[in-house]
């Protein structure tokens, strides 16, 4: 299911060639916490790579109750082969898609806003007793 309507989700609209810009509008008619993904093929590859993100569409008027606090928090799942070793026994820090591991849906690495740790040790979510916040 897609928020945009139209053939792909909207793709024909959105996809560029190099060197091309295009411009698309479209009418936001839910409010609501969306994902974006590019629409170039192979779409799984480009999600895996991080070539998506988190749109959120607020209902008209902006009449949701007024927080202290508000944070977004968006999931992303790493499908890989294990990094390759070096005669020293050191462990590569680069590793290669694998696409066996994305079709199981067996992510080898679960992160939340992008990175391991990045709502506990870099950015904790903080709110102080008695504050209304929205997540």
């Amino acid at each position: 299911c897609h928020a945009f309507t139209g053939p792909g989700g909207g793709a024909a609209v959105t996809t560029a060639e190099e060197g091309e810009t295009k411009v698309g509008r479209f009418k936001l008619l839910y409010p609501g916490l969306y994902v974006y993904h590019c629409a170039a093929a192979p779409v799984p590859v480009h999600i895996a790579n991080g070539m998506y993100g988190l749109m959120y569409v607020q209902p008209e008027g902006n009449d949701l109750p007024p927080v202290d606090k508000e944070y977004y928090v968006m999931q992303s799942e790493f499908y890989h082969e294990p990094p390759e070793v070096d005669d020293d026994g050191r462990r590569s820090e680069i590793v290669e898609f694998s696409y066996p591991n994305g079709l199981r849906e067996e992510p080898q690495v679960v992160a939340f806003n992008g990175s391991e740790s990045a709502l506990t040790r870099d950015h904790p979510l903080k709110a102080h007793v008695g504050d209304d916040v929205r997540i």
